[in-house]
């Protein structure tokens, strides 16, 4: 299966919504076989499939719609180890909170209606966990 165009999007990463899938679901889901993703503008909706602006007709049983996201991690500050600068986009952030190779650095990043605090709440769980787990084990 081609990733491209549907997974080379046209912006940098942090520019744009990231898929991230915690359980892995989603890249199982990919493997089986059974799964299309279309990354393209919605023309129009129809009862099992949609159009896009390139004309392709898509049959669907799941439409995820998304628009364009703008993030700043971190507030936009350098971050640095050591007095070495550290590239976010050639990093993995685990379970979306810490960022490889950033140690004792912690983010709460969550859309900023609805969910805010119930998902800055299990952040603040999981990074409390792995201090206890921490100190429990040296």
């Amino acid at each position: 299966m081609s990733i491209d165009p549907d997974f080379k999007p046209p912006r940098s990463p942090w520019e744009q919504r990231l898929c991230l899938c915690p359980e892995g679901d989603f890249y199982k889901s990919l493997q089986s076989g059974k799964v299309n993703v279309v990354t393209d503008h919605i023309s129009s909706v129809n009862a099992h499939s949609v159009t896009t602006d390139s004309g392709k007709t898509v049959d669907t049983n799941i439409i995820i719609t998304v628009t364009g996201l703008r993030l700043q991690l971190a507030g936009g500050a350098r971050l640095l180890v050591d007095g070495k600068p550290i590239d976010v986009s050639e990093r993995s952030l685990w379970k979306g909170v810490m960022l490889q190779d950033l140690p004792n650095a912690a983010f709460v990043i969550r859309y900023t209606i609805a969910l805010w605090t119930l998902g800055a709440d299990t952040t603040a769980k999981l990074v409390v966990r792995l201090l206890k787990h921490m100190d429990i084990n040296g």
